[in-house]
Parts: C-alpha cells; sequence; structure tokens
C-alpha cells in the first residue's frame, strides 16, 4: 500500500491511480467479479475517503453526494454475485437517497459488463472533484499514463489517445466508444462549428440503435417463448427419470443427480432465461434514462416495450403453474414425498412476485417512480431461492410438515384486464402417463 501514497510538502498527500490499479479492476470486470478488486484496494479507499471527507463542496451538487456515498458505491459493487447473477443484501438506503441516479448507471454497467457510458458520464464531476481536493490542500490526486502522471482523467484519455494518434504507443483504446469520445475531445480544440451537426447525427444514430434493439428484443421474446415450449414438451421424459425411483422404492439420496438435473433444466433454466430478458428491457429503459424523460413520440415504443415483457412474465407464470400441477399429481401418488411439496412451497414464492410484476406492469403513465417499483420486484428473483438437492435435504429434515398443506397456485388479477390460463388436458395427459406418475421418497 505504500506505493499508493507519497507525502508532498506541507504534507499534503499525494494518492496516485496506478496502472496496476486500472489493470485489476479490468482483470476484475472481465471475470464478472469485483470483490478480488474491492478486497485488495479497500485499505487504499478507505484512506482516499478519509482525505476527500476533508474536502468542501457546494451543497447539493453531485460531487459532494459521489463523495458522501463513495465507500457505499464500492460496497454495492463489491456484492454483485457473477455466480447468480444477483446482488447480495446489503443497505442501499443511502445510495437510493442520495445518488439513485447513479446507482441505477452503476447497476447498468455491472449488468452489461460495459463501463464506457458510466465512465463518459461521471469523469467530469470525479475530475471536479480531484481539482477542488488538489486546490484545497486536502489530498492530491493523479493518475498514471506510462511513466508520466495526469491530473484529470479527461487529461488523461486525451494525451493517451494522442500518443496513440501520433504513434507514441502501439496500444489502440478499448472500444469505439472511447475512440470516439476522444477523438471528439481532440476535435473540440480545434474546430467547434459542427457541434450541432454531429448532436443531429448522434440523435439519429441513436434512434437507429434503438430500432435494431427493439428487433433483437422481439427476437429474444420469441425464443425465450419457444424455449419454454420446449422444457414444456421434454417434461415428460424428464419426470419420468425423476419419479421412476419412488415406482422403484429407491431412496432420495441413490437419485440425487437427476433431482438435480430435474431443479437446473425444468425448474432455473426458464427463471434464469427470464431474468436475462428483463435486463434486456433494463437497456431500453436506461435510453429513456429510467422513464425520468420519456419523449411523447417514444411512449407508444414504450408501451409496445412493457406489453413484451408482460408476455414474457405470463409466459413464465404459466410455466411455473404447469411444473406446480405435475408435482401436484406426483404427490398424490406418494403422499409422504415431502419434497415435491418443498419444491411447490418455492414455485408458488416465485409466482406471487411475478403476480405483482404483472401488476406493476399494467400501468397507464410509466414513470421513473414506476420502473424503480418495478425493478424492485425484479430484484426479488433470486436463482439461489431455488432449492438444490442439499437444500432440499435440509428443510426436509427440520420441515413442519403443516407448512406445506394445502399449497395453492396463485391467481392473476389484473385492473385492466382478465387473463386466463387453462391447462392443456391433452398435454397434459401426454406428459403425466401412468409409467411416469411416481415420485421420490
Amino acid at each position: 500500500m505504500s506505493s499508493f501514497f507519497t507525502f508532498f510538502k506541507k504534507s499534503v498527500p499525494a494518492v496516485k491511480i496506478n496502472v496496476e490499479m486500472i489493470e485489476n479492476f479490468n482483470k476484475c470486470d472481465g471475470e464478472g467479479n469485483y470483490k478480488k478488486f474491492y478486497k485488495e484496494n479497500l485499505d487504499f479507499l478507505m484512506s482516499l475517503n478519509t482525505y476527500l471527507e476533508k474536502t468542501s463542496f457546494d451543497k447539493g451538487t453531485l460531487e459532494i453526494s459521489l463523495c458522501k456515498n463513495f465507500i457505499p458505491l464500492f460496497d454495492y459493487l463489491s456484492s454483485w454475485n457473477p455466480e447468480s447473477s444477483e446482488f447480495e443484501m446489503i443497505d442501499t438506503s443511502s445510495l437510493e437517497k442520495y445518488v439513485p441516479e447513479v446507482l441505477e448507471d452503476l447497476k447498468y454497467a455491472i449488468f452489461s459488463s460495459n463501463w464506457t457510458d458510466f465512465y463518459f458520464k461521471y469523469r467530469s464531476a470525479v475530475d471536479t472533484i480531484i481539482e477542488l481536493s488538489r486546490k484545497q490542500g486536502t489530498v492530491d490526486i493523479s493518475i498514471q499514463i506510462g511513466n508520466n502522471s495526469c491530473e484529470s482523467f479527461k487529461d488523461r484519455d486525451f494525451r493517451r489517445y494522442t500518443y496513440y494518434k501520433l504513434g507514441n504507443i502501439s496500444e489502440k483504446p478499448e472500444n469505439r466508444e472511447f475512440e470516439s469520445t476522444c477523438q471528439d475531445e481532440i476535435d473540440s480544440y480545434i474546430d467547434d462549428q459542427n457541434f450541432e451537426r454531429k448532436l443531429e447525427q448522434q440523435e439519429a444514430i441513436n434512434s437507429k440503435e434503438l430500432e435494431e434493439m427493439k428487433k433483437k428484443r422481439e427476437l429474444k421474446k420469441k425464443e425465450f417463448e419457444a424455449e419454454l415450449e420446449q422444457i414444456q414438451s421434454q417434461m415428460k421424459n424428464r419426470f419420468i427419470a425423476l419419479f421412476e425411483c419412488i415406482r422403484l422404492k429407491q431412496r432420495f439420496e441413490e437419485k440425487e443427480e437427476k433431482v438435480a438435473d430435474w431443479i437446473q433444466n425444468c425448474y432455473k433454466q426458464p427463471i434464469k432465461r427470464f431474468l436475462e430478458y428483463f435486463r434486456d428491457f433494463q437497456n431500453v429503459a436506461r435510453e429513456w434514462k429510467y422513464f425520468k424523460r420519456l419523449p411523447s413520440e417514444s411512449l407508444q415504443d414504450a408501451y409496445e416495450e412493457i406489453s413484451i415483457l408482460s408476455e414474457c412474465v405470463l409466459s413464465l407464470f404459466d410455466t411455473l403453474e404447469f411444473l406446480f400441477i405435475q408435482l401436484g399429481e406426483q404427490h398424490d401418488i406418494a403422499t409422504d414425498a415431502l419434497f415435491i411439496k418443498v419444491l411447490q412451497k418455492s414455485i408458488i414464492d416465485f409466482a406471487l412476485v411475478l403476480s405483482s410484476i404483472l401488476n406493476i406492469l399494467d400501468v397507464n403513465a410509466p414513470s421513473h417512480e414506476w420502473y424503480k417499483q418495478l425493478e424492485k420486484l425484479f430484484f426479488m428473483i433470486k436463482l439461489s431461492d431455488i432449492p438444490t438437492t442439499t437444500s432440499l435435504r435440509k428443510i426436509c429434515k427440520k420441515a413442519v410438515v403443516s407448512n406445506y398443506e394445502q399449497l395453492e397456485f396463485p391467481k392473476i388479477h389484473l385492473k385492466s384486464y382478465v387473463v386466463i390460463h387453462e391447462q392443456d388436458n391433452v398435454q397434459a395427459e401426454e406428459v403425466c402417463t401412468s409409467e411416469s406418475k411416481c415420485v421420490i421418497c
């Protein structure tokens, strides 16, 4: 840690954000796991936070909000679990109150593993923090580039791109957005007469990108629904493989692998694909500033996006209901198989969240508050809540049987329209043949 800190005359601490730290972050980002970066640099972050607390900022500015929530933002970053694609439970009340937009942008950057927009959106504020801290003598922050140091991130980016263009460095900027942004900054030093033209071009590009995203999303929705249909069509074989052991009087432990296979492919996979689809919806919402500033000409597009998302929710809801019914029929044959009831209870919990999501989606005028409520519900859908064979065994040992009696799958009651869910009797007969009606003890 001593390599990070030196001291100037008059005891003004100097902090250097070096190349190793940046490379460490990029590596952790590539792995989708930021815990390592957080752990290895926590001392540095805490010390920097101490210095920033001594810097004065104007009230109500983004800079003061960022500094007051400096550590909580990194805490949130480290709470991301790439294995479950979820955030661990931490207190985000301060972030939601003081830097809600930063929090939303941070979520998107983590979900998408695309930090370009986040970086350039907040670079100016960070550079202001660096400048004011230096002027006030609380801390002198520099950013390393090669063997030299820069006084701001903008200066670092400008010099780095200039070096590349002049051939002084061989490393090309990481992506087109980086190159485009730096080139724009170079152009602004030379000629600023084309601003309006560039703005119009950018708006046209954004419009085209939104249209392409819309087409991709529609395609993904069809793929999502097709995948759910395929899962249902394969239910017969999976139920036979899963429940055949009860007919043979085999024990749970002897068929644990098949139980795990059923949970993974019939239960977990549809929910995982559903969450991936929601991330696409988040990308669109981000283009509209999370419904903070929804242009009137985009209102129809917003309703279409919400409608598509609603259809995906309904598709998953139907799939969960299908699973619930099939499990119930197996339990009727082997009433002492408690683990089936545990799985049913788990499915109900997910279905209740989906029901709440459908009610939120049934909206007349989407707003930022509406989106926050929607996102909060989606964050309640956690893959880690799906029972594993290990957790099933533990739950069944300690379970109170009465808590799993008279389980009923929830009904949907929407405000604007009624949705009737019917089980395909022909398909149900196909799936539940006399041979497949067996359960694990």
